[in-house]
């Protein structure tokens, strides 16, 4: 049989569409107030590191690369392929942001609220569609933006690329689920890029999302296998459109020091279990974000739990469809709590790559996510057709709701509380310090450097670029994030060095002809040879055969997509796909 939309609601019954606004935009503000207020940010514990490398990649494109792979002033001015291994589009935002506010703090907060107000339309995508729409999708899309983990990423964290990724779990959820159910070639060519969006933000979400996205696609197929074809070739879409980010990362990690993820004092996940709460190793400290994470998991679990509950007791049995989605949710929402608990030590030895998210109160995003959608659900559920609840359920609603209530001021008091765990200290002055300026990343190391582990307390004293064997005079010419240009002169030819780490991707010339490149030992800077004489010499950070390979595979990427988005109305044969959802029977 035919696929088709689900029913649309009479124009009648639909509510006001400035209430819906008015409750978005009002939910940006509230989570964006305490940035907005005072003048320097947060210092939350990624601050200098993001403000860093945003300096860096907006460096680097006003130098003239467009896509930017390489900061020259991280790790004390050797650099490091910073955009080979964090994907940009974080970065393009808020670069953007800072660009028009001529500020990197004022440019942050006004990214942070776009951010915002994204998040909650996308969220509010997925609700009106799943939930109905109205005032009960828009509560829970203000909940989605001030649940307490939402918040403590903004302002305990400052984890820009991670709060950026709310903006696409809605959408992928939302498209994975119609391209399910009715396989238009939009909603096809919207899943796939909105999964290319979250990848080209932060992969360690994508991770962590994919993980639960598959789990719940498998649960929604239930057993007719043809119905997934759509929604995984989508996420293979999605995943192609973003491999000039994705496949570098994966395949040039080997290429640097990214052990120190797993050996960095709160690396290991399994001190990262929501109740271990140690002195980290080697620094005699305990992670200043357990308390809150804690707080935060228990907090969102208790309302995710009230409001299943209530979205259970107040559905009517014949809504069978409506009743397995909130168990469905509320699976993921505990599932998301299990994996914070040492008692999944085995899932997380046994799931390849899952051990590099490091922290696995990170699966709290997945709670956020699922929370507010329960919330969505019970609101719709308790909420009758005049606007008032049921009658015939009063009693039971009314003390549902009383619970509700009070589930959410706990989030909402806990959510106010990380709000402030961090001082408004991050000013110009902040941003402008070495600290930020020569950030150390010591994962972003060549793995030819030995001494990473120790490298955040040494102190490099080299110049921009000396003779390393034999005498001569180097004049830089040029000293770009990515191009290097000097003109070297020496009676009897030597060894230069550049006081920059040497990486796949950096080639040279001499004289226009090709210069090798080595790295030397044990700093792993570049090092090439150059003969008598004066000479010209340039040195390139340009593709390897993995970025080109990545670049190869995004363009057939938009071709596969442009064509499979064509052809999706024929992935899946008759009746394979999940029927459509029913009706919506309440007012929201």
């Amino acid at each position: 049989m035919p696929r088709r939309e689900p029913p649309s609601r009479p124009a009648a019954a639909r509510p006001a569409k400035g209430a819906v606004a008015i409750t978005l935009i009002l939910s940006a503000l509230i989570l964006c107030a305490p940035l907005l207020w005072h003048g320097p940010l947060p210092e939350g514990s990624d601050v200098y590191a993001t403000c860093h490398y945003l300096q860096g990649f907006m460096k680097a494109f006003s130098e003239g690369d467009l896509y930017p792979r390489w900061t020259d002033r991280t790790n004390q001015d050797l650099g490091a392929p910073s955009f080979v291994m964090f994907p940009p589009l974080t970065y393009y935002g808020a670069g953007a942001a800072a660009w028009l506010t001529g500020s990197t703090i004022t440019g942050f907060k006004l990214y942070i609220l776009a951010v915002s107000l994204l998040s909650a339309l996308s969220f509010y995508s997925l609700a009106r569609q799943w939930i109905g729409p109205g005032v009960s999708a828009a509560l829970a899309s203000a909940a989605y933006l001030l649940l307490p983990y939402h918040v403590l990423d903004v302002y305990q964290r400052f984890a820009m690329s991670e709060t950026t990724a709310f903006v696409f779990f809605p959408l992928i959820l939302l498209f994975a689920r119609r391209t399910m159910l009715m396989g238009k070639p939009r909603d096809f060519a919207a899943l796939a890029l909105s999964y290319a969006g979250l990848i080209y933000t932060h992969i360690v979400s994508s991770l962590s999302f994919s993980l639960f996205l598959g789990l719940w696609l498998l649960w929604e197929s239930r057993g007719r296998w043809r119905a997934l074809a759509g929604p995984a070739l989508g996420l293979i879409c999605g995943a192609g459109l973003a491999a000039p980010a994705l496949l570098p990362a994966v395949i040039e990690k080997a290429d640097v020091n990214i052990a120190w993820v797993k050996e960095m004092p709160n690396g290991d996940f399994r001190i990262n279990f929501i109740f271990r709460d140690e002195l980290l190793p080697g620094l005699g400290i305990k992670d200043p974000v357990k308390p809150p994470v804690l707080k935060s998991a228990h907090s969102q679990l208790l309302l995710g739990g009230l409001a299943a509950g209530a979205a259970l007791a107040w559905t009517a049995a014949s809504q069978s469809r409506r009743r397995r989605d909130v168990i469905a949710l509320a699976a993921g929402c505990g599932l998301a709590y299990f994996m914070q608990l040492g008692l999944s030590t085995p899932i997380w030895t046994l799931v390849p790559e899952l051990a590099t998210i490091q922290f696995p109160w990170r699966l709290q995003t997945i709670m956020v996510l699922t929370a507010s959608l329960l919330v969505g659900f019970a609101l719709s559920a308790g909420w009758g057709r005049a606007g008032g609840l049921q009658a015939s359920r009063r009693s039971y609603a009314g003390a549902g709701a009383i619970l509700m209530g009070l589930g959410a001021l706990l989030n909402l008091a806990l959510a106010a509380q990380n709000a402030n765990l961090k001082r408004f200290g991050y000013d110009d002055e902040r941003d402008r310090s070495p600290g930020v300026t020569r950030w150390s990343e010591p994962s972003f190391t060549p793995i030819g450097f030995t001494r990473y582990r120790d490298f955040r307390r040494l102190q490099v004293e080299m110049p921009r670029a000396s003779f390393r064997e034999g005498t001569g005079e180097v004049d830089l010419t040029r000293w770009d994030s990515s191009r290097k240009e000097m003109e070297v002169r020496s009676a009897s030819g030597g060894i230069v060095n550049l006081r920059s780490f040497w990486f796949p991707g950096w080639t040279g010339t001499i004289d226009g002809q090709p210069l090798p490149l080595a790295p030397s030992d044990p700093d792993a800077t570049i090092t090439f040879r150059v003969p008598p004489g004066s000479h010209h010499v340039t040195i390139h950070f340009a593709d390897t055969p993995a970025r080109r390979a990545g670049a190869f595979v995004g363009l057939g990427s938009i071709l596969a997509t442009a064509l499979l988005a064509w052809r999706s109305p024929r992935l899946l044969s008759p009746g394979a796909a999940s029927p459509a959802p029913p009706p919506h029977s309440t007012v929201r």
